[in-house]
């Protein structure tokens, strides 16, 4: 209950004064109650329906009080608040009953109670009339309206009484004021009725709406069906009689109904005894009218200034997959049996869909569901059998198709919010009148979006109600969907939810290298092949579904190729499961984060290898060729390609071809970065896994795997361990990092002289060799090694051969190291034209080689003149001494013990004896082979190496020594020159034939 204003306590001679005149407000109040009540029962009496209850309070007596002490039933009042005078005692009113008319506050004065009466009736009366809302209707008089109390103080709700004073001025303006306040409340009140009472209007008309329209259509459909069987009835009156038509039920003769025509329909307000004559149609018209009169109700909506409603429009479809054999009903079809054939049937049909929603109003999109036998005749079978009830038709397939603008227009806002939709949906179109089809993939992608919320308030309400229509019919397929992919696991249904365009994929090729993919289409169904159920040996169903797909190709330049690729599972059951990473195409993110880092890698390093580069093998390649860790390849595609015309690798790069590939693949270009720099993902992950190289040790090309190749580790410390002098290694590093260019050439010709060659002779095992490796490590340069057995000895094959050594050790700036070159340059003489003409090719080969050529030999003596002249410097290795053979000894020493062998060799032992074995005259290339002898002694004996194995792997070698030495010095006069050990050196024998 609400309270009315009550003014502060007034003082003075006028305070009686004022209260008398509120008690006489209040009589005069009360009366016109009354009166309003005896108007109320003299009028003719209405029987209100049962959601509105009369309402006929007692008269209300105004009841005087005793100063200080409250009515029956009411409260003392509270005490007043300190610093302020108590509140006049208000009157105290029983209470009223509910009123079925919301509170309207109002205000006490002579004037305002009958006004408020009649506005409270108004509020009802100025409703407009809607179809199926009851017009208001007087039951009694209004209720006791609520009293709001406005003062300061704690509410009092019992009566009090007062002596007559006389009012004053100050008391009647602030009457005045109450009174404003008062009317603005009650018309705000009025407003709020109004708007209360529109919006349950609106509600209930949107919820009775599309349930009268479907009920209008049947009816409609009822109508013809029985005006063609009454006038069949007519013409041929013997063939029928009156029926009684159950409860609900309108029956036509199935042997008269024409096509398209429904069998039977129900309804609940349909005669319960007519016969199908005239009287029962009448009756129908009548129930048709009465629907098309509420039909009203979305006009009168509209008329309200509210949005108009959401229609939703659903057709169900029998027949074939084409639109023009395809029936279309109000109505959920019905299973009809007949000599055990089951067929649907369906109710209510409509024969022009497009016309039907133009004479529509305010469809947002319309929905088709389709049914098939075949879909569930199992099923229906099964229930057949069983002697249970047959299930219901589901639909084998649905879609729908916007309607009105403003759907469309909602359905694009929400597109525009996806900026890849367009692209990876081509197959969704929003235009009003085009279907989308289910599963609606698309929708699945985005349930988890909350983009919806960011579209103006009527488009999200559409896009709501398109989104709760998906759910209702597909949430639980989403839902399953959901829980196998997060299980790992997939079906034949769930598979197309599973690769998506764009989607990373992970194939495995004929050497079972992973191939990365880019998916550029959703899995479609290929074809299921059931087993034989007389081979249990295999699983029942066998899948193949295809998935279109990109990768890269590269024959010099890299261009993308789109292929078919094939995906095939098998299932014990039709909706059977297997693992992802089982499947034949997994997507990467099932794949592992190792198999993503391997990918990414390979794009890495094949982006680099796009130019010419050196690089290195990790470990053992797949090829027939086996590459060994460590090797040294040079990748040069364009070089390759000139070398080996009809090599696959080159025939694909005649661009002529590539408009049909095995599989009917077709060649695009690549959605790669123009200025160079890296791709990104997804890209990164299609590059090829195999690229040509050449093999700088074995000279020849070879197939590298990707994921093997690693930039070359550059030996910087293998230039300081060579044991040699330090000018001489001075000297040649300068000449191998500082190469004069061809244009700043000394030589008056142009292309002639601009090399760089080097002699350097000894003795074996000097670090002759060992020195071009080193220097070619420290100025980071490929190292070409040739040596006669590569070359030949036929002039014209030389001189071949010469030529493309010589251009590739130009083009990839190698450091071409002639290994045992005595054999091309040996003396000319008169009785060997063939050898001189070998010798000439040599000579005309390094006169215009522009690289770096080193020359090896030990047999110095034996050169033509001629070459002494194109050397630029020759330097001599000397025997090597004590020292330098102990500096060997612990170079090979250490390095061992870099690589961890100290659980295989007792170091500390070996370098007690060093300087024993720095004793032995040996070259460095012996004491490597020392080494390892004692290695393989030490580990045979299942020992560490100590100086023992190391001293008895010397001491097998200085035999054969001996017996080479005793050898010679059998034809060779006894004369100075023996060693230190009395016998004869390589070095005099060397001497003696002028070699060295």
């Amino acid at each position: 209950m609400s309270q009315f204003p009550t003014s502060p306590p007034l003082s003075g001679p006028h305070a009686l004064q004022d209260y008398q005149m509120q008690l006489m407000l209040l009589e005069q109040q009360s009366k016109k109650r009354q009166m309003l009540a005896r108007q109320a029962a003299d009028q003719p009496a209405v029987s209100p329906p049962a959601a509105l209850q009369p309402y006929n309070p007692a008269p209300v007596p105004l009841v005087p009080a005793v100063p200080g002490v409250p009515p029956p039933g009411m409260r003392a009042p509270q005490p007043p608040t300190a610093g302020r005078p108590p509140p006049p005692p208000p009157f105290v009113r029983p209470a009223a009953a509910p009123s079925p008319v919301p509170d309207t506050h109002y205000t006490i004065s002579e004037d305002e109670v009958g006004r408020g009466q009649a506005s409270n009736l108004s509020a009802i009366k100025a409703k407009p009339d809607l179809p199926g809302v009851p017009a208001p209707v007087n039951y009694g008089p209004a209720p006791t309206p609520p009293i709001q109390h406005f003062g300061y103080g704690a509410p009092q709700d019992y009566s009090f009484s007062c002596q007559s004073q006389p009012p004053n001025q100050a008391v009647l303006v602030q009457r005045q004021q109450m009174q404003q306040q008062q009317q603005f409340q009650k018309q705000l009140q009025l407003q709020q009725l109004r708007q209360a009472q529109q919006a349950q209007q609106v509600q209930k008309a949107q919820q009775t709406l599309q349930s009268q329209q479907l009920q209008a259509a049947q009816m409609h459909a009822a109508q013809q069906a029985l005006a063609q069987t009454q006038a069949q009835a007519r013409a041929q009156p013997q063939q029928y009689t009156p029926q009684m038509v159950p409860p609900g039920l309108i029956l036509a003769s199935s042997s008269s109904a024409t096509p398209g025509i429904p069998v039977a329909h129900g309804y609940d307000d349909a005669d319960t005894s007519s016969p199908l004559v005239p009287d029962g149609l009448q009756s129908m018209l009548e129930y048709i009218r009465s629907l098309e009169s509420q039909l009203g109700i979305e006009k009168a909506v509209l008329d309200l200034g509210g949005p108009p409603p959401i229609n939703v429009q659903v057709f169900h479809c029998l027949g074939g997959a084409d639109d023009s054999m395809t029936s279309y009903y109000l109505a959920e079809p019905e299973w009809n049996i007949r000599d055990e054939e089951i067929m649907l049937k369906g109710s209510f049909p409509v024969h022009d869909p497009d016309g039907y929603i133009q004479k529509k109003r305010n469809i947002a999109f319309a929905v088709y569901k389709h049914y098939t036998v075949d879909h569930q005749r199992s099923r229906v079978e099964e229930a057949m059998k069983a002697n249970e009830p047959l299930p219901d038709p589901d639909p084998v397939t649905m879609s729908f198709s916007l309607i009105s603008r403003e759907m469309v227009e909602a359905a694009k806002a929400f597109i525009d919010l996806h900026p890849g939709f367009r692209s990876e949906f081509p197959e969704v179109n929003v235009d009003a009148g085009t279907k989308i089809s289910s599963p609606f993939i698309w929708w699945y992608h985005h349930r988890g979006s909350h983009k919806i919320q960011d579209l103006p308030l009527r488009q999200a309400e559409l896009m709501t109600t398109l989104r709760n229509w998906i759910e209702e019919n597909y949430g639980a397929v989403y839902n399953k969907t959901e829980e196998q992919f997060s299980a790992g696991r997939v079906s034949s249904k769930s598979i197309e939810y599973l690769i998506r365009p764009e989607h990373v994929l992970v194939v495995k090729d004929d050497d079972s290298l992973p191939l990365g993919y880019v998916a550029t289409s959703r899995p479609q169904l290929v074809g299921c092949q059931e087993r034989d159920p007389h081979d249990h040996g295999k699983p029942k169903y066998q899948w193949t579904f295809a998935v279109r797909a990109r990768r890269y190709r590269y024959d010099g330049e890299l261009y993308r190729r789109d292929e078919v690729l094939n995906l095939k599972f098998e299932t014990e059951i039709e909706d059977g499961e297997v693992g992802i990473v089982d499947l034949d195409v997994v997507p990467l993110r099932y794949a592992g984060e190792q198999m993503k880092e391997r990918l990414e890698r390979r794009g890495q390093t094949f982006w680099k290898c796009r130019t010419k580069r050196l690089v290195s093998c990790d470990r053992s390649s797949r090829s027939k060729d086996k590459v060994h860790a460590g090797q040294r390849f040079m990748i040069d595609f364009e070089t390759y390609a000139k070398l080996h015309p009809g090599n696959p690798y080159v025939l694909s790069s005649t661009r002529a071809p590539r408009h049909m590939f095995q599989g009917g693949s077709t060649e695009t270009d690549p959605k790669l970065p123009s200025d160079g720099s890296e791709p990104k993902a997804p890209e990164i992950y299609l590059f090829p896994t195999r690229l040509p190289g050449f093999d700088l040790r074995r000279k020849k090309w070879v197939d590298l795997e990707v994921d093997q190749i690693r930039d070359v580790a550059w030996n910087d410390q293998a230039f300081h361990n060579l044991v040699a002098d330090e000018d001489m290694k001075e000297l040649v590093l300068a000449l191998v990092t500082n190469q004069l260019a061809a244009e700043s050439a000394t030589d008056l010709i142009d292309n002639k002289g601009n090399g760089l060659i080097m002699l350097l002779h000894g003795s074996p095992g000097t670090g002759k060799t060992f020195t071009a490796e080193s220097v070619a490590e420290i100025a980071k340069k490929p190292l070409y090694s040739v040596t006669c057995g590569d070359i030949g000895t036929e002039p014209e094959d030389v001189e071949k051969y010469l030529a493309s050594v010589f251009h590739l050790g130009k083009i990839w700036d190698c450091v071409v190291l002639l290994d045992e070159a005595e054999v091309f340059l040996e003396q000319r003489t008169l009785q060997d034209l063939k050898r001189n003409a070998l010798v000439s090719v040599f000579l005309r080969a390094l006169e215009y080689y522009e690289g770096i050529l080193i020359l090896t030999t030990n047999r110095v003596g034996s050169f033509d003149e001629a070459f002494k002249s194109r050397i630029q410097l020759a330097l001599r290795y000397e025997r090597l001494r004590e020292d330098q053979r102990k500096q060997i000894w612990q170079n090979f020493l250490n390095r061992l013990r870099n690589l961890g062998e100290d659980e295989n060799i007792d170091f500390e032992n070996v370098m007690q004896h060093l300087d024993e074995l720095a004793s032995y005259p040996m070259n460095g290339r012996e004491i490597r082979n020392s080494i390892t002898t004692g290695r393989q002694l030490a580990k045979f004996m299942k020992e560490k190496m100590v100086h023992s194995h190391l001293k008895r792997a010397i001491g097998v070698a200085e035999k054969f020594d001996k017996y080479l030495a005793e050898v010679r010095e059998a034809d060779v006069e006894e004369s100075g020159g023996r060693g230190v050990d009395g016998r004869y050196s390589d070095d005099f024998f060397a001497r003696q034939e002028q070699l060295r």
